[in-house]
């Protein structure tokens, strides 16, 4: 068995999948998202089910599209991926075999991409957020209840990833590492299981604190201003651990020289960052201290429009 959950996005679609497969009374740990590269396109087939029929109609897939020479796009993807299911299912899925998929498509050059549904030999477009696997009531609520028609694209990794925390702790047909698709109009990414572990320790560490914010606001009988109280304790609490998971973030960035092909921003757009003689890194957060870093660059900015015209050298 295995989960895959999958949310959609206005700027792409989030996939997840645990890498947990079970055959009789044997558990083995496969990589269930693996991205093709083939003629101008790139894939990701990822699917429940047994196991040998996925990967054989994977390899036909790689086969079929290494013969186009037409120019990519996801309307002729749709085309051969069905032609393909259609012949997959009449000459080589055994009547006791069955497997469901995600396929997603994207095609850079066009700036084009689609995720869909496989119901045997016809493809769906995804929906906002969907389950394939093993989809207990418990993860469809969880998915449904995570998904928000605004969401960005990085909360959908937050949310996919969740998904498949919790299904973890509460089956023992989900099982990590856990393998994570980012797909946009420039590519398919594939997310490290280091930054998927630092989401689930993210999550595992707010848990917590939302869960007494749920109950205290749901709770008629505490006086208003207790609920203010423990209001204005969990948004210092939420801020101080947002501000350490950022500098974090930033302090991995910069053991990489701030050189890093990120499929998603890891920090927020323009954030200001110091990087002292020492290497000491500071990270400014706060407007003041925006204000404070514009204010001293303009100072060295006149500064050396006052050297420049006492010396009569540019800098």
């Amino acid at each position: 068995m295995t989960l895959i959950a999958a949310f959609r996005t206005k700027d792409g679609v989030a996939i997840c999948a645990d890498s947990q497969e079970t055959i009789g009374d044997f558990r083995q740990t496969v990589q269930k998202i693996a991205p093709i590269s083939v003629a101008g396109y790139q894939l990701v087939i990822a699917g429940s089910g047994d196991a040998d029929p996925i990967e054989g109609f994977i390899i036909r897939v790689k086969r079929r599209f290494s013969q186009e020479s037409l120019p990519p796009t996801t309307d002729h993807a749709l085309f051969l991926l069905e032609d393909e299911l259609a012949l997959f299912y009449s000459k080589d899925l055994a009547s006791e075999q069955s497997m469901k998929l995600f396929i997603a498509v994207s095609c850079p050059a066009s700036k084009e991409y689609k995720v869909w549904v496989s119901y045997q030999h016809i493809l769906k477009e995804l929906g906002d957020v969907e389950l394939i696997g093993w989809e207990e009531p418990l993860y469809k609520v969880t998915a449904t209840r995570m998904y928000q028609p605004n969401m960005s694209l990085q909360q959908a990794v937050i949310a996919a990833v969740n998904v498949l925390v919790i299904g973890e702790e509460s089956s023992n047909y989900i099982k990590g590492p856990f393998s994570l698709a980012i797909i946009r109009e420039n590519g398919i990414w594939i997310e490290t299981e280091e930054y998927i572990n630092t989401l689930r320790d993210r999550l595992n560490k707010f848990e917590a604190y939302t869960n007494q914010i749920l109950l205290a606001c749901a709770d008629t009988s505490i006086y208003s201003r207790d609920l203010h109280k423990a209001l204005v304790n969990f948004a210092v609490t939420a801020q101080t651990m947002h501000e350490e998971q950022i500098n974090e973030a930033i302090a991995k960035s910069a053991k990489r020289g701030f050189q890093i092909n990120d499929p998603l921003s890891k920090v927020p757009p323009g954030i200001l960052v110091e990087v002292g003689n020492d290497g000491n890194i500071r990270v400014r957060h706060d407007v003041n201290g925006i204000e404070e870093m514009v204010k001293r660059v303009n100072i060295a900015l006149e500064k050396q429009r006052k050297d420049e015209e006492a010396t009569g050298v540019k800098e």
